[in-house]
Protein backbone atom coordinates (compact mmCIF):
# COMPACT_ATOMS: atom_id res chain seq x y z
CA UNK A 1 0.00 0.00 0.00
CA UNK A 2 1.32 3.43 -0.99
CA UNK A 3 1.21 6.04 1.77
CA UNK A 4 0.07 9.50 0.72
CA UNK A 5 2.53 12.22 1.66
CA UNK A 6 -0.44 14.36 2.75
CA UNK A 7 -1.14 11.86 5.55
CA UNK A 8 2.42 11.60 6.89
CA UNK A 9 1.89 14.38 9.48
CA UNK A 10 -1.19 12.51 10.71
CA UNK A 11 0.82 9.35 11.28
CA UNK A 12 3.59 11.27 13.03
CA UNK A 13 1.04 12.92 15.29
CA UNK A 14 -0.53 9.56 16.14
CA UNK A 15 2.88 8.14 17.02
CA UNK A 16 3.70 11.09 19.27
CA UNK A 17 0.31 10.85 20.96
CA UNK A 18 0.65 7.13 21.72
CA UNK A 19 4.18 7.69 23.01
CA UNK A 20 2.99 10.45 25.35
CA UNK A 21 0.19 8.23 26.65
CA UNK A 22 2.71 5.50 27.46
CA UNK A 23 4.87 8.02 29.33
CA UNK A 24 1.85 9.30 31.26
CA UNK A 25 0.81 5.77 32.17
CA UNK A 26 4.32 4.97 33.40
CA UNK A 27 4.30 8.05 35.63
CA UNK A 28 0.85 7.16 36.95
CA UNK A 29 1.91 3.61 37.74
CA UNK A 30 4.93 4.85 39.68
CA UNK A 31 2.77 7.26 41.66
CA UNK A 32 0.27 4.49 42.43
CA UNK A 33 3.06 2.35 43.83
CA UNK A 34 4.40 5.29 45.85
CA UNK A 35 0.92 6.02 47.22
CA UNK A 36 0.58 2.44 48.43
CA UNK A 37 3.96 2.45 50.17
CA UNK A 38 4.02 5.98 51.61
CA UNK A 39 0.35 6.70 52.35
CA UNK A 40 -0.64 3.14 53.12
CA UNK A 41 -3.57 3.10 50.67
CA UNK A 42 -4.73 -0.31 49.55
CA UNK A 43 -4.59 -1.53 45.97
CA UNK A 44 -8.24 -0.78 45.19
CA UNK A 45 -8.16 2.82 46.45
CA UNK A 46 -4.84 3.47 44.76
CA UNK A 47 -5.86 1.95 41.41
CA UNK A 48 -9.49 3.01 41.10
CA UNK A 49 -9.45 6.27 43.12
CA UNK A 50 -5.84 7.43 42.68
CA UNK A 51 -5.43 7.44 46.44
CA UNK A 52 -8.13 10.15 46.70
CA UNK A 53 -5.51 12.84 46.05
CA UNK A 54 -6.86 14.77 43.04
CA UNK A 55 -6.70 18.59 43.21
CA UNK A 56 -8.74 21.17 41.34
CA UNK A 57 -6.64 21.26 38.16
CA UNK A 58 -6.50 17.53 37.47
CA UNK A 59 -10.09 17.05 38.64
CA UNK A 60 -11.36 19.79 36.32
CA UNK A 61 -9.39 18.63 33.29
CA UNK A 62 -10.35 14.98 33.64
CA UNK A 63 -14.02 15.88 34.22
CA UNK A 64 -14.01 18.24 31.24
CA UNK A 65 -12.47 15.61 28.97
CA UNK A 66 -15.09 13.12 30.17
CA UNK A 67 -18.01 15.44 29.34
CA UNK A 68 -16.58 16.75 26.06
CA UNK A 69 -16.24 13.48 24.25
CA UNK A 70 -15.20 12.53 20.75
CA UNK A 71 -18.85 12.74 19.75
CA UNK A 72 -18.91 16.40 20.77
CA UNK A 73 -15.93 17.20 18.58
CA UNK A 74 -17.19 15.11 15.68
CA UNK A 75 -20.96 14.81 16.11
CA UNK A 76 -22.04 18.33 17.06
CA UNK A 77 -20.65 19.98 13.87
CA UNK A 78 -22.15 17.20 11.77
CA UNK A 79 -25.55 17.68 13.41
CA UNK A 80 -25.37 21.46 13.06
CA UNK A 81 -24.53 21.10 9.38
CA UNK A 82 -27.31 18.58 8.83
CA UNK A 83 -30.22 19.73 11.02
CA UNK A 84 -29.62 23.39 11.78
CA UNK A 85 -31.59 24.91 14.66
CA UNK A 86 -31.94 21.77 16.76
CA UNK A 87 -28.17 21.64 17.25
CA UNK A 88 -28.36 24.43 19.82
CA UNK A 89 -29.64 21.75 22.21
CA UNK A 90 -25.97 21.03 22.85
CA UNK A 91 -25.69 24.32 24.74
CA UNK A 92 -27.95 23.04 27.53
CA UNK A 93 -25.98 20.10 29.03
CA UNK A 94 -23.63 22.25 31.10
CA UNK A 95 -26.50 23.99 32.92
CA UNK A 96 -28.81 20.99 33.34
CA UNK A 97 -26.12 18.49 34.27
CA UNK A 98 -24.33 20.89 36.60
CA UNK A 99 -27.58 21.65 38.45
CA UNK A 100 -28.11 18.00 39.33
CA UNK A 101 -24.40 17.52 40.02
CA UNK A 102 -24.39 20.34 42.59
CA UNK A 103 -27.41 18.78 44.29
CA UNK A 104 -26.16 15.19 44.44
CA UNK A 105 -22.41 14.78 44.01
CA UNK A 106 -21.06 16.78 47.01
CA UNK A 107 -23.39 14.90 49.38
CA UNK A 108 -22.65 11.53 47.86
CA UNK A 109 -18.94 12.28 47.91
CA UNK A 110 -19.07 13.11 51.63
CA UNK A 111 -20.90 9.83 52.32
CA UNK A 112 -18.29 7.96 50.29
CA UNK A 113 -15.56 9.31 52.61
CA UNK A 114 -17.41 8.33 55.77
CA UNK A 115 -18.45 4.91 54.48
CA UNK A 116 -15.24 4.15 52.51
CA UNK A 117 -16.86 3.72 49.09
CA UNK A 118 -14.61 2.79 46.18
CA UNK A 119 -17.17 2.80 43.37
CA UNK A 120 -20.48 4.52 42.50
CA UNK A 121 -22.46 1.34 43.13
CA UNK A 122 -21.29 1.06 46.75
CA UNK A 123 -24.01 3.44 47.93
CA UNK A 124 -26.75 1.05 46.84
CA UNK A 125 -25.02 -1.95 48.43
CA UNK A 126 -24.53 -0.03 51.66
CA UNK A 127 -28.02 1.48 51.80
CA UNK A 128 -30.14 -1.55 50.84
CA UNK A 129 -27.88 -4.57 51.49
CA UNK A 130 -29.45 -6.42 48.58
CA UNK A 131 -27.17 -8.31 46.22
CA UNK A 132 -29.83 -8.53 43.52
CA UNK A 133 -30.48 -4.79 43.63
CA UNK A 134 -26.74 -4.08 43.62
CA UNK A 135 -26.27 -6.22 40.51
CA UNK A 136 -29.20 -4.57 38.72
CA UNK A 137 -27.98 -1.07 39.55
CA UNK A 138 -24.45 -1.97 38.48
CA UNK A 139 -25.78 -3.18 35.14
CA UNK A 140 -27.77 0.04 34.75
CA UNK A 141 -24.58 1.99 35.33
CA UNK A 142 -22.26 -0.14 33.20
CA UNK A 143 -24.33 -0.90 30.08
CA UNK A 144 -24.82 2.77 29.07
CA UNK A 145 -21.10 3.33 29.54
CA UNK A 146 -20.32 0.46 27.19
CA UNK A 147 -22.58 2.03 24.57
CA UNK A 148 -20.96 5.41 25.22
CA UNK A 149 -17.48 3.93 24.81
CA UNK A 150 -18.55 2.20 21.60
CA UNK A 151 -19.70 5.55 20.16
CA UNK A 152 -16.37 7.17 21.04
CA UNK A 153 -14.34 4.42 19.44
CA UNK A 154 -16.59 4.44 16.39
CA UNK A 155 -16.12 8.21 16.05
CA UNK A 156 -12.34 7.81 16.27
CA UNK A 157 -12.30 5.06 13.65
CA UNK A 158 -14.57 7.02 11.32
CA UNK A 159 -12.66 10.29 11.43
CA UNK A 160 -9.17 8.75 11.10
CA UNK A 161 -10.27 6.49 8.27
CA UNK A 162 -11.88 9.40 6.39
CA UNK A 163 -9.00 11.79 6.95
CA UNK A 164 -6.46 9.29 5.65
CA UNK A 165 -8.66 8.29 2.68
CA UNK A 166 -8.91 4.74 3.96
CA UNK A 167 -5.18 4.20 4.45
CA UNK A 168 -5.96 3.49 8.10
CA UNK A 169 -8.68 0.82 8.07
CA UNK A 170 -11.76 1.53 10.17
CA UNK A 171 -11.81 -1.81 11.98
CA UNK A 172 -8.06 -1.80 12.49
CA UNK A 173 -8.34 1.56 14.29
CA UNK A 174 -11.13 0.22 16.50
CA UNK A 175 -9.19 -2.91 17.49
CA UNK A 176 -5.90 -1.13 18.20
CA UNK A 177 -7.52 1.70 20.16
CA UNK A 178 -9.61 -0.72 22.25
CA UNK A 179 -6.58 -2.80 23.19
CA UNK A 180 -4.55 0.33 23.95
CA UNK A 181 -7.27 1.73 26.24
CA UNK A 182 -7.54 -1.55 28.14
CA UNK A 183 -3.79 -2.01 28.60
CA UNK A 184 -3.12 1.56 29.73
CA UNK A 185 -5.99 1.48 32.22
CA UNK A 186 -4.82 -1.82 33.71
CA UNK A 187 -1.30 -0.49 34.14
CA UNK A 188 -2.08 3.00 35.44
CA UNK A 189 -5.60 2.90 36.90
CA UNK A 190 -7.67 6.05 37.35
CA UNK A 191 -4.56 8.18 37.77
CA UNK A 192 -3.44 7.17 34.28
CA UNK A 193 -6.87 7.97 32.88
CA UNK A 194 -6.96 11.36 34.64
CA UNK A 195 -3.48 12.39 33.51
CA UNK A 196 -4.32 11.35 29.96
CA UNK A 197 -7.55 13.33 30.21
CA UNK A 198 -5.57 16.35 31.39
CA UNK A 199 -3.46 16.29 28.22
CA UNK A 200 -6.56 15.75 26.10
CA UNK A 201 -8.56 18.52 27.78
CA UNK A 202 -5.71 20.98 27.29
CA UNK A 203 -5.59 20.21 23.57
CA UNK A 204 -9.37 20.54 23.25
CA UNK A 205 -9.49 23.86 25.13
CA UNK A 206 -6.83 25.30 22.82
CA UNK A 207 -8.73 24.02 19.77
CA UNK A 208 -12.06 25.44 20.91
CA UNK A 209 -10.48 28.85 21.45
CA UNK A 210 -8.92 28.95 17.96
CA UNK A 211 -11.83 27.60 15.87
CA UNK A 212 -14.04 30.74 16.08
CA UNK A 213 -11.10 32.95 15.10
CA UNK A 214 -10.36 30.91 11.96
CA UNK A 215 -14.02 30.63 10.96
CA UNK A 216 -14.74 34.31 11.57
CA UNK A 217 -11.70 35.28 9.50
CA UNK A 218 -12.50 32.86 6.70
CA UNK A 219 -16.32 32.95 6.56
CA UNK A 220 -17.60 35.81 8.70
CA UNK A 221 -18.85 34.16 11.88
CA UNK A 222 -22.41 33.28 12.84
CA UNK A 223 -24.29 36.41 11.70
CA UNK A 224 -22.28 36.53 8.50
CA UNK A 225 -23.73 33.19 7.49
CA UNK A 226 -27.26 33.07 8.88
CA UNK A 227 -29.67 35.76 7.65
CA UNK A 228 -33.32 36.27 6.82
CA UNK A 229 -34.50 35.37 3.34
CA UNK A 230 -35.24 39.02 2.52
CA UNK A 231 -31.58 39.89 3.05
CA UNK A 232 -30.29 37.48 0.40
CA UNK A 233 -27.76 37.45 -1.09
CA UNK A 234 -25.89 38.12 2.12
CA UNK A 235 -22.62 39.99 2.54
CA UNK A 236 -20.70 36.76 2.81
CA UNK A 237 -21.79 35.41 -0.58
CA UNK A 238 -19.10 34.68 -3.13
CA UNK A 239 -19.00 36.23 -6.61
CA UNK A 240 -21.33 33.60 -8.05
CA UNK A 241 -23.64 33.96 -5.06
CA UNK A 242 -23.60 30.18 -4.57
CA UNK A 243 -22.40 30.23 -0.98
CA UNK A 244 -21.75 32.41 2.03
CA UNK A 245 -25.09 32.46 3.79
CA UNK A 246 -26.78 29.35 5.01
CA UNK A 247 -30.25 29.94 3.54
CA UNK A 248 -28.92 30.97 0.17
CA UNK A 249 -26.53 28.03 0.02
CA UNK A 250 -29.45 25.66 0.33
CA UNK A 251 -30.66 26.78 -3.09
CA UNK A 252 -34.14 27.20 -4.54
CA UNK A 253 -36.81 24.87 -5.86
CA UNK A 254 -40.01 25.49 -7.82
CA UNK A 255 -43.12 25.29 -5.62
CA UNK A 256 -46.52 26.12 -7.11
CA UNK A 257 -44.90 27.92 -10.00
CA UNK A 258 -42.64 30.04 -7.79
CA UNK A 259 -39.07 29.53 -6.70
CA UNK A 260 -38.68 29.39 -2.95
CA UNK A 261 -35.64 28.96 -0.75
CA UNK A 262 -35.18 25.31 0.24
CA UNK A 263 -33.56 26.36 3.50
CA UNK A 264 -35.99 29.17 4.30
CA UNK A 265 -35.29 30.51 7.80
CA UNK A 266 -33.10 27.48 8.47
CA UNK A 267 -31.86 28.79 11.81
CA UNK A 268 -34.12 31.78 12.39
CA UNK A 269 -37.51 30.20 11.71
CA UNK A 270 -39.82 29.18 14.53
CA UNK A 271 -39.27 25.49 15.43
CA UNK A 272 -42.10 23.03 14.94
CA UNK A 273 -44.09 21.75 17.91
CA UNK A 274 -42.40 18.36 17.61
CA UNK A 275 -38.95 19.99 17.65
CA UNK A 276 -39.91 21.93 20.77
CA UNK A 277 -41.12 18.78 22.53
CA UNK A 278 -37.94 16.92 21.60
CA UNK A 279 -35.90 19.83 22.88
CA UNK A 280 -37.67 19.77 26.25
CA UNK A 281 -37.28 15.99 26.56
CA UNK A 282 -33.58 16.36 25.78
CA UNK A 283 -33.18 18.89 28.59
CA UNK A 284 -35.04 16.67 31.08
CA UNK A 285 -32.92 13.66 30.12
CA UNK A 286 -29.75 15.52 31.14
CA UNK A 287 -30.62 15.86 34.83
CA UNK A 288 -29.67 12.25 35.75
CA UNK A 289 -26.12 12.98 34.53
CA UNK A 290 -25.09 13.46 38.16
CA UNK A 291 -25.16 9.69 38.68
CA UNK A 292 -22.96 9.03 35.67
CA UNK A 293 -20.32 6.63 37.08
CA UNK A 294 -17.54 8.31 35.10
CA UNK A 295 -18.19 11.62 36.87
CA UNK A 296 -18.94 10.06 40.26
CA UNK A 297 -15.69 8.10 40.29
CA UNK A 298 -13.72 11.28 39.71
CA UNK A 299 -15.62 13.08 42.48
CA UNK A 300 -14.78 10.22 44.86
CA UNK A 301 -11.09 10.70 43.96
CA UNK A 302 -11.05 14.38 45.01
CA UNK A 303 -8.99 15.40 48.01
CA UNK A 304 -11.52 17.91 49.46
CA UNK A 305 -15.22 18.71 49.15
CA UNK A 306 -14.66 22.31 48.08
CA UNK A 307 -12.65 21.10 45.09
CA UNK A 308 -15.60 19.08 43.83
CA UNK A 309 -17.94 22.08 44.09
CA UNK A 310 -15.43 24.36 42.40
CA UNK A 311 -14.97 21.96 39.48
CA UNK A 312 -18.72 21.64 38.92
CA UNK A 313 -19.04 25.44 38.74
CA UNK A 314 -16.16 25.63 36.26
CA UNK A 315 -17.82 22.95 34.15
CA UNK A 316 -20.92 25.10 33.71
CA UNK A 317 -18.83 27.77 32.00
CA UNK A 318 -16.32 25.77 30.01
CA UNK A 319 -18.63 23.02 28.73
CA UNK A 320 -21.04 25.69 27.46
CA UNK A 321 -18.24 27.59 25.72
CA UNK A 322 -16.84 24.40 24.22
CA UNK A 323 -20.06 23.67 22.31
CA UNK A 324 -20.27 27.06 20.56
CA UNK A 325 -17.27 26.54 18.21
CA UNK A 326 -18.57 23.11 17.22
CA UNK A 327 -21.98 24.50 16.27
CA UNK A 328 -20.31 27.35 14.38
CA UNK A 329 -18.23 24.82 12.44
CA UNK A 330 -21.40 23.04 11.29
CA UNK A 331 -22.97 26.36 10.26
CA UNK A 332 -19.87 27.31 8.28
CA UNK A 333 -19.99 23.99 6.46
CA UNK A 334 -23.59 24.17 5.30
CA UNK A 335 -23.36 27.90 4.55
CA UNK A 336 -20.41 27.40 2.21
CA UNK A 337 -21.08 23.87 1.04
CA UNK A 338 -21.67 24.70 -2.66
CA UNK A 339 -18.27 26.37 -2.94
CA UNK A 340 -16.39 23.46 -1.34
CA UNK A 341 -14.69 20.78 -3.46
CA UNK A 342 -17.20 18.17 -4.61
CA UNK A 343 -15.58 15.40 -2.59
CA UNK A 344 -16.04 17.46 0.59
CA UNK A 345 -19.76 17.95 -0.01
CA UNK A 346 -20.58 14.27 0.49
CA UNK A 347 -19.03 13.85 3.96
CA UNK A 348 -19.87 15.20 7.40
CA UNK A 349 -19.34 18.82 8.38
CA UNK A 350 -16.42 18.13 10.69
CA UNK A 351 -14.52 15.96 8.24
CA UNK A 352 -15.13 18.47 5.44
CA UNK A 353 -13.97 21.48 7.47
CA UNK A 354 -10.93 19.57 8.68
CA UNK A 355 -9.99 18.95 5.05
CA UNK A 356 -10.58 22.64 4.25
CA UNK A 357 -8.29 23.63 7.13
CA UNK A 358 -5.65 21.16 6.02
CA UNK A 359 -5.74 22.52 2.45
CA UNK A 360 -5.47 26.16 3.58
CA UNK A 361 -1.76 26.11 4.30
CA UNK A 362 0.28 27.84 7.00
CA UNK A 363 -1.05 28.11 10.53
CA UNK A 364 -4.50 26.80 9.59
CA UNK A 365 -2.98 23.58 8.27
CA UNK A 366 -0.96 23.18 11.46
CA UNK A 367 -4.14 23.79 13.45
CA UNK A 368 -5.96 21.03 11.54
CA UNK A 369 -3.54 18.57 13.10
CA UNK A 370 -4.21 20.01 16.54
CA UNK A 371 -7.90 19.39 15.85
CA UNK A 372 -7.05 15.83 14.87
CA UNK A 373 -5.38 15.42 18.24
CA UNK A 374 -8.56 16.78 19.84
CA UNK A 375 -10.58 14.06 18.09
CA UNK A 376 -8.18 11.39 19.29
CA UNK A 377 -8.34 12.93 22.74
CA UNK A 378 -12.11 12.79 22.86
Amino acid sequence: MTISSKNVPTYILLGIYVFLMIIVTTIARCQNNKSKSVNGTDNIVSHFLAGKRFGVVILFLTSFASMISGYTVLGVPNEAGRQGFISIRWLTPSICAATSMLMIIPRLRRISIKRHYTSPGDFISDRYTSKLLSVLVTLCLVVPQLLYLAVQIYSLGSILSNLTNGELPFYGIIIVSSVLILVLEILGGLRSVAYTDAVQATVMLISFAIIPIILATKYGGFMGQVVNEDELPCDNSNEDMTSGCLNYAEGYEEIDGEYESVGDEYYLREPSQLSTINFVLWIVSLFPFAINPIILQRAFAAKHDWQVKMVIKLMVIFVFLAKLPMILMGISYIANKPSLPVEYQTIGAFQAMMNVFRDSGGFVTAFSYIMLLAVIAG
